[in-house]
């Protein structure tokens, strides 16, 4: 058995990205205050938390991250729910 912390449920980065489909991924990325290596990290790693999500929904986007992931959003575990 594996020791050490859960891992974080992560929400997947291609709704938020195509909230900017209109723009490059460098100006997307721009716009929402993501820098290239955090992009790549939560690719890496499967997706984006739900902190860093509810952060850039609320402050970048100006909309409630279900507004974005939808159901994705509300299906989250409740102990890691922003």
């Amino acid at each position: 058995m594996a020791k050490g912390p859960k891992p974080a449920y992560r929400l997947p980065l291609e709704p938020l990205l195509q909230q900017h489909q209109h723009l490059s991924i460098n100006q997307a990325l721009k716009n929402l205050g993501i820098n290239h290596g955090q992009f790549y990290q939560w690719r890496k790693y499967g997706g984006i938390t739900l902190w860093a999500a509810d952060k850039i929904a609320i402050n970048k986007l100006g909309v409630h991250p279900s507004a974005v992931w939808g159901d994705l959003w509300w299906d989250a575990p409740n102990e890691e729910a922003a």
